[in-house]
Protein backbone atom coordinates (compact mmCIF):
# COMPACT_ATOMS: atom_id res chain seq x y z
CA UNK A 1 0.00 0.00 0.00
CA UNK A 2 1.22 3.04 -0.80
CA UNK A 3 0.22 6.12 1.39
CA UNK A 4 1.25 9.75 0.82
CA UNK A 5 1.57 12.13 3.22
CA UNK A 6 -1.88 13.76 3.84
CA UNK A 7 -4.09 11.07 3.45
CA UNK A 8 -6.51 9.89 5.42
CA UNK A 9 -6.38 6.15 7.08
CA UNK A 10 -8.18 4.12 9.28
CA UNK A 11 -5.84 2.75 12.27
CA UNK A 12 -7.06 1.25 15.17
CA UNK A 13 -10.67 1.74 14.13
CA UNK A 14 -10.27 5.87 14.05
CA UNK A 15 -9.51 8.04 11.46
CA UNK A 16 -5.96 9.39 11.41
CA UNK A 17 -4.21 11.56 8.74
CA UNK A 18 -0.56 10.72 7.19
CA UNK A 19 1.77 13.87 8.76
CA UNK A 20 5.14 12.30 8.24
CA UNK A 21 7.19 9.49 6.62
CA UNK A 22 10.37 7.97 7.45
CA UNK A 23 11.47 4.90 5.71
CA UNK A 24 9.05 2.22 6.82
CA UNK A 25 7.94 5.00 9.39
CA UNK A 26 4.58 6.81 9.36
CA UNK A 27 3.78 9.49 11.85
CA UNK A 28 -0.28 9.41 11.97
CA UNK A 29 -2.32 12.67 13.74
CA UNK A 30 -5.60 12.03 15.15
CA UNK A 31 -8.30 13.86 12.44
CA UNK A 32 -9.07 16.42 14.95
CA UNK A 33 -5.60 16.55 16.64
CA UNK A 34 -2.30 18.91 16.67
CA UNK A 35 1.47 17.93 15.52
CA UNK A 36 2.07 17.58 19.31
CA UNK A 37 -0.07 14.15 19.03
CA UNK A 38 1.92 12.02 16.22
CA UNK A 39 1.68 8.95 16.71
CA UNK A 40 4.57 6.70 15.08
CA UNK A 41 3.70 3.44 13.39
CA UNK A 42 6.44 0.63 12.49
CA UNK A 43 5.20 -0.88 9.27
CA UNK A 44 7.08 -4.18 9.46
CA UNK A 45 6.07 -4.70 13.12
CA UNK A 46 2.41 -3.73 11.82
CA UNK A 47 2.66 -6.57 9.49
CA UNK A 48 4.23 -8.90 12.45
CA UNK A 49 1.44 -8.04 14.35
CA UNK A 50 -1.08 -8.51 11.87
CA UNK A 51 -2.30 -12.43 12.93
CA UNK A 52 -2.51 -11.36 16.61
CA UNK A 53 -4.03 -8.23 16.71
CA UNK A 54 -6.23 -8.12 13.85
CA UNK A 55 -7.24 -4.52 15.36
CA UNK A 56 -3.77 -3.05 14.44
CA UNK A 57 -4.27 -2.70 10.48
CA UNK A 58 -4.10 0.45 8.44
CA UNK A 59 -5.90 0.70 5.50
CA UNK A 60 -7.44 4.10 2.83
CA UNK A 61 -10.11 5.41 4.43
CA UNK A 62 -12.98 8.61 3.32
CA UNK A 63 -15.77 10.38 4.08
CA UNK A 64 -18.99 9.08 2.93
CA UNK A 65 -20.63 11.71 0.24
CA UNK A 66 -22.74 14.19 1.28
CA UNK A 67 -26.13 13.98 0.36
CA UNK A 68 -28.03 14.95 -3.10
CA UNK A 69 -30.52 17.24 -1.37
CA UNK A 70 -30.75 20.35 -0.87
CA UNK A 71 -31.44 21.85 2.90
CA UNK A 72 -34.57 21.14 4.27
CA UNK A 73 -35.69 24.30 5.80
CA UNK A 74 -34.65 27.92 6.16
CA UNK A 75 -33.96 27.47 9.53
CA UNK A 76 -31.29 24.74 8.20
CA UNK A 77 -30.12 27.08 5.79
CA UNK A 78 -29.99 30.06 8.44
CA UNK A 79 -27.60 27.55 10.77
CA UNK A 80 -25.48 27.00 8.14
CA UNK A 81 -25.11 30.65 7.39
CA UNK A 82 -24.20 31.04 10.87
CA UNK A 83 -21.62 28.72 11.29
CA UNK A 84 -19.76 29.67 8.04
CA UNK A 85 -19.68 33.27 9.70
CA UNK A 86 -18.29 32.44 12.73
CA UNK A 87 -15.56 30.35 10.70
CA UNK A 88 -14.70 32.86 8.81
CA UNK A 89 -14.81 35.24 11.96
CA UNK A 90 -12.83 32.68 14.03
CA UNK A 91 -10.22 32.21 11.17
CA UNK A 92 -9.68 36.46 10.62
CA UNK A 93 -9.87 36.85 14.18
CA UNK A 94 -5.68 37.92 14.68
CA UNK A 95 -5.43 39.47 11.78
CA UNK A 96 -7.99 41.67 13.09
CA UNK A 97 -6.81 42.00 16.24
CA UNK A 98 -3.28 43.11 14.80
CA UNK A 99 -5.06 46.05 13.73
CA UNK A 100 -5.48 47.39 17.01
CA UNK A 101 -2.37 46.63 18.51
CA UNK A 102 -0.29 49.24 17.37
CA UNK A 103 -0.60 53.04 18.69
CA UNK A 104 -2.51 55.42 17.15
CA UNK A 105 -1.63 59.29 16.15
CA UNK A 106 -4.31 61.43 18.07
CA UNK A 107 -5.20 64.40 15.78
CA UNK A 108 -5.92 67.87 16.87
CA UNK A 109 -9.04 69.35 16.12
CA UNK A 110 -9.98 72.68 17.43
CA UNK A 111 -7.84 72.97 20.22
CA UNK A 112 -8.63 69.58 21.32
CA UNK A 113 -7.39 66.23 21.33
CA UNK A 114 -9.80 64.27 19.39
CA UNK A 115 -11.82 61.66 21.59
CA UNK A 116 -10.28 62.93 24.57
CA UNK A 117 -13.18 64.69 27.00
CA UNK A 118 -10.81 65.62 29.59
CA UNK A 119 -9.96 69.04 30.70
CA UNK A 120 -10.52 72.13 29.38
CA UNK A 121 -9.64 72.65 25.55
CA UNK A 122 -5.57 72.75 24.45
CA UNK A 123 -4.34 76.90 23.58
CA UNK A 124 -2.12 77.14 21.11
CA UNK A 125 0.54 79.47 21.84
CA UNK A 126 2.90 81.29 19.40
CA UNK A 127 6.04 79.96 18.43
CA UNK A 128 8.68 81.16 18.92
CA UNK A 129 7.70 82.18 22.13
CA UNK A 130 8.15 86.13 22.38
CA UNK A 131 10.50 87.32 25.17
CA UNK A 132 10.38 90.79 26.86
CA UNK A 133 13.03 93.36 24.90
CA UNK A 134 14.38 91.37 22.20
CA UNK A 135 12.35 93.16 20.05
CA UNK A 136 9.39 91.48 19.12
Amino acid sequence: MVLQLGSLVTYRRRPWILADREGSLLYLRPLGGGDGELLPVHLDLLEALKPVLPYEDLSYASFPPPPSSPLASPQELRLFLQGARLLLRDGTAPLRSQGRVGAVRKRRTKGRVSGSSLGPPLREKPWPPRTPGCGG
